[in-house]
């Protein structure tokens, strides 16, 4: 519910972050539309008061072919002046989220907190965040993004013909 515009913050390993609050701790959160669910370290989950939910999940990621992580859930996420209630977060160890001796990524915002929003748009070059109503509707002939098994999709015309493309705002190269 609610609606914002904030700055984005350039991270390490080329994407964006935003600042987003649980329970008065306020952390820098990759802005990640091909996550297809929101993550956070098991140090950011203790940290934040994440309620962890009985047992464990294998997933598969983008870094290494299976992990073991918890689910858990946050009763609510602030970012600006918009709030996701009951965000299901997978909790992994740190270790999986490490990407140099100096960066550890604390958390993601997935696809689905993107989706509780309603509406999303990068701004001035990306260097704001605009969620809900703050996002502005498009005007005039516009290519309208999907919903495919991989997450976001966007039509890409091709010499060949229309081909989908997945929009993955995490993603720091093609």
């Amino acid at each position: 519910q609610g609606a914002a515009t904030v700055p984005t913050i350039a991270n390490p390993l080329g994407s964006k972050s935003a600042e987003v609050t649980v329970n008065g701790v306020t952390l820098p959160w990759i802005m990640d539309t091909g996550a297809e669910m929101s993550v956070v370290t098991e140090t950011t989950a203790a940290k934040l008061g994440v309620r962890v939910l009985p047992g464990s999940s294998d997933v598969g990621t983008s870094t290494t072919n299976r992990v073991t992580g918890k689910m858990g859930l946050i009763d609510k996420a602030v970012i600006g002046g918009a709030t996701v209630e009951n965000l299901p977060v997978l909790i992994l160890p740190d270790a999986m989220l490490q990407f140099s001796k100096d960066f550890t990524v604390p958390a993601i915002f997935g696809l689905p907190a993107f989706a509780a929003l309603g509406r999303v748009a990068w701004l001035d070059g990306g260097a704001k965040l605009a969620l809900g109503r703050d996002a502005p509707l498009p005007k005039g002939k516009t290519v309208r993004v999907y919903w495919h098994e991989d997450g976001l999709g966007i039509p890409i015309a091709t010499p060949l013909g229309t081909a989908g493309a997945q929009f993955d705002s995490g993603a720091n190269s093609n």
